[in-house]
């Protein structure tokens, strides 16, 4: 390549002032400048990766820009450099332009920022006031913006967000009264009571169940401590119970109070209760509180006491009524080979009664466990006190003795009852006799009556009767009194404070049953060294008294000539019952059971009266012998005995005047 015409061309050129224009090759060599000494001392010229900033040929910063020719075989280029100071010295007088424009508008900006600060700043102050105020839950005071657009358009924006703020927040308000309203009625109306407390045991709320079992109002409890309001005692040892709260929120779990745990109310009564309480947590899981729920189960409890002494009754009276057959049966033998005896020739008289009086008291003490169990035969008829107790009277104080006074406060006004006269009797005269034996030294017995209506059941007399109306007969003495614990056995059989051979143990258990057969109820009141109270409710009787006819003639008893069937599975009964009877002149019959009995009847027609056991063996009772007979021999008449109670015998089709029962053992 020839670089003169190149040489000529770059000499020619019109360049800037400090700009040059020179060609190098591909090894940085300055091949074409417009200074040939640049040329022949073979200066180089690393270029730059990219147009830009540079070091020129001379050793001072510039700008550098090349591009490849083309129309040179191999690689070269041309190359533009300009230094630093030339390519900026319009952008340096731009810069000073600049600084001082910025200048005189940053003054005149100052001066105009600070007149319109004076128009801008003042309300911004009064929105940050507005602001800070509905931060604060002020909300009924309204934004008034002023200023420009801008912040009159905050304003009413931030006026639009108070009103819509204090509409969301009575909203909430109205839902939470609401919701608070609602658990509130919901605890008011349930039948337990609740006690809500804080984590430290003052208590916030009360129900009216609450309100009413500790004797303290909402207004009274709430702030107090729970100790103060809810007052528990243990009732078997009488120790406080431990704070609930304290054991709840220990175990933040449920708790319970054990059983015959006693509230004690702020007049002082006690109440027994059942408790439970719970810890109180929010959405979180957080423990607030404590709610405490239990309820009154002292009548729950009486009742379960009754039904436990109802059942203990039955089954007693179950077991009795099974002894019974058997004992009497014994009886029985007992006491007809005794009569027997005693008109043998040559017995000693003195041998055999006490024979007969032994067998005697034994049939009284069956007796008496038939009518604890209430399964003794009771013939009740209208009953006037006064006159029944007024006929008792002399008989007492034989009885008594002379260092115990008896009163009686029976008015005339008293209604009739409805009760066994005999059983009356015999159960009053126990309940003298125990009023008798509490007052060693002697003392005073007082014997009253009064009306108890259907009305005052339930609110003068502590009692579960049904809604009918009823006289209580009471008997009240001066004497030693029973503690809580005598009181809870005290008609339990043969349960007695007497020492060994003083008392059955059956007197009140026999008064008990005999009043509870009666449809009536036992009231026992005591306490040590004060006293005691048993009161009988009986039954009012619609009817007038019955008078009492006596025969003055008598009927006699027809001996001999007739033929009598004696149906008995007990083979001692049975021949003692057929000794009996020919000792009277009688022919008997005798058989085992109902088959052989038809037998008898069959081969010897010539009956004239069955004497029958009720309970036989073999599938058939005497009550099945006695229906067919009525059809195969009407008008053969039968006369029943048995050593069970008649009520377990089912004699309803067989109850009048002309049915005849014998309750083992029975005299000849």
């Amino acid at each position: 390549v020839r670089f003169k015409p190149i040489w000529n061309l770059l000499a020619d050129l019109r360049l800037p002032a400090q700009t040059e224009a020179f060609v190098v090759d591909s090894a940085g060599f300055v091949v074409a400048h417009r200074s040939p000494a640049l040329v022949l001392s073979e200066t180089v010229m690393t270029l730059p990766a990219r147009p830009g900033r540079f070091s020129l040929l001379n050793g001072d910063d510039g700008l550098v820009a090349w591009h490849p020719l083309s129309f040179i075989s191999g690689t070269s280029y041309v190359v533009i450099s300009r230094s630093l100071s030339a390519a900026l010295e319009r952008a340096y007088t731009a810069r000073k332009i600049v600084i001082f424009l910025g200048g005189f508008l940053l003054i005149a900006g100052g001066a105009i920022g600070l007149r319109q600060a004076r128009q801008i700043v003042s309300p911004i102050e009064a929105l940050a006031r507005s602001a800070h105020g509905i931060s604060n839950g002020d909300l009924k005071s309204p934004v008034k913006p002023s200023g420009p657009r801008e912040i009159r358009e905050l304003g009413a924006t931030l006026d639009e967000m108070r009103h819509r703020l204090g509409q969301t927040i009575s909203i909430l308000e109205r839902s939470e009264y609401a919701e608070r309203q609602r658990a509130i009625v919901t605890l008011e109306s349930i039948g337990d009571a609740v006690i809500t407390t804080d984590r430290q045991g003052q208590i916030a709320y009360i129900n009216p169940v609450a309100e009413e079992l500790t004797g303290w109002t909402q207004l009274q409890a709430q702030g107090q401590s729970l100790p103060d309001v809810f007052r528990v005692l243990d009732g078997s040892s009488r120790e406080p119970v431990p704070n609930p709260v304290e054991r709840c929120l220990a175990s933040n779990d449920v708790i319970e109070l054990a059983n015959n745990t006693v509230l004690v109310q702020k007049n002082g009564e006690e109440r027994l209760i059942s408790d439970s309480a719970a810890p109180i947590r929010e959405r979180d899981g957080q423990v607030v509180g404590v709610v405490l729920v239990f309820r009154d189960v002292t009548e729950r409890l009486a009742l379960q006491e009754a039904l436990t002494q109802s059942q203990k009754m039955e089954a007693l009276g179950q077991l009795t009524g099974g002894i019974a057959h058997d004992f009497n049966n014994l009886l029985q033998v007992i006491q007809g080979n005794a009569e027997l005896l005693v008109e043998e020739p040559g017995c000693d008289p003195d041998l055999a009664l006490p024979i007969l009086k032994a067998a005697g008291r034994g049939s009284e003490l069956t007796s008496r466990l038939l009518s604890f169990s209430r399964r003794q035969v009771l013939m009740p008829r209208t009953l006037v006190l006064r006159a029944l107790i007024e006929d008792l009277l002399p008989m007492l104080d034989r009885t008594l003795g002379e260092s115990f006074q008896v009163s009686t406060q029976i008015g005339p006004d008293v209604w009739p009852v409805l009760a066994d006269p005999a059983q009356l009797e015999s159960a009053l005269l126990n309940l003298l006799l125990n009023a008798r034996d509490a007052m060693k030294r002697g003392g005073r017995i007082t014997i009253a009556a009064r009306n108890v209506s259907a009305a005052d059941i339930g609110q003068k007399d502590d009692t579960k009767l049904h809604e009918r109306d009823f006289v209580a007969l009471s008997v009240t003495d001066t004497g030693t009194g029973m503690s809580d614990e005598i009181l809870e056995k005290a008609i339990d059989p043969f349960f007695t404070t007497k020492g060994v051979g003083e008392g059955s143990g059956l007197g009140l258990s026999m008064v008990y049953g005999f009043v509870m057969q009666s449809a009536g109820h036992l009231k026992i009141e005591s306490e040590p060294e004060k006293g005691t109270k048993i009161t009988m409710f009986l039954p009012r009787s619609s009817e007038p008294e019955a008078a009492e006819v006596d025969d003055p003639t008598g009927t006699p008893v027809e001996q001999g000539g007739k033929t009598i069937l004696i149906i008995e599975d007990d083979p001692d009964v049975c021949a003692l019952a057929s000794r009996s009877v020919t000792g009277l002149g009688y022919r008997t019959l005798t058989a085992p059971d109902v088959a052989s009995a038809r037998s008898v009847i069959l081969k010897d027609g010539a009956v004239d009266l069955v004497l029958s056991d009720v309970v036989l063996p073999g599938g058939e009772s005497g009550l099945d012998f006695a229906k067919e007979l009525r059809l195969t021999c009407p008008g053969l008449p039968v006369v029943f005995m048995s050593g069970y109670p008649r009520d377990e015998l089912e004699l309803d089709e067989f109850d009048g005047p002309e049915t005849v029962f014998l309750t083992k053992p029975f005299r000849r």
